[in-house]
């Protein structure tokens, strides 16, 4: 079979400590596995409850050489979205645990909104639906 499941999405991060703690405290996500090799670390975080088959998040972290690096959006890259239960419930608790400010619902018509990690990747919150 030529098709599939999404395994993951996979992004780089320019502090790899500070950009797992930011998922783990804001999104309560954790760290399913973790390999690399002598000059990257590959981080794959998501829900605790993932199980086999849920799309995760992998955070590429390149070691420097000699600098730290720095990285570049792009115009290509968009966001990932989190389904969450109650949007305007989750952009709160996000702003209580010291995420900054974004698009928060009402600016996004009420039924979505938007955050932005440590490097400024775009996670969208949408409302779980049946459909």
């Amino acid at each position: 079979m030529v098709g599939g499941y999404i395994d993951h999405t996979m992004i780089r991060v320019e502090d790899r400590e500070e950009s797992v703690e930011w998922y783990r405290d804001k999104l309560d996500w954790v760290v399913h596995r973790e390999s690399g090799g002598s000059d990257f670390d590959l981080i794959f975080m998501g829900p605790e409850d993932a199980g086999g088959r849920e799309h995760l998040i992998e955070l590429t972290y390149n070691h420097p050489d000699p600098e730290p690096r720095e990285y570049e959006l792009g115009d290509a890259w968009g966001h990932f979205a989190v389904a969450v239960d109650d949007v305007h419930e989750a952009y709160r608790e996000l702003m209580n645990r010291g995420v900054d400010d974004y698009r928060d619902p009402q600016s996004c018509g009420g039924s979505y909104a938007f955050v932005r990690d440590p490097d400024g990747h775009e996670i969208e919150l949408v409302e779980r639906s049946d459909v």
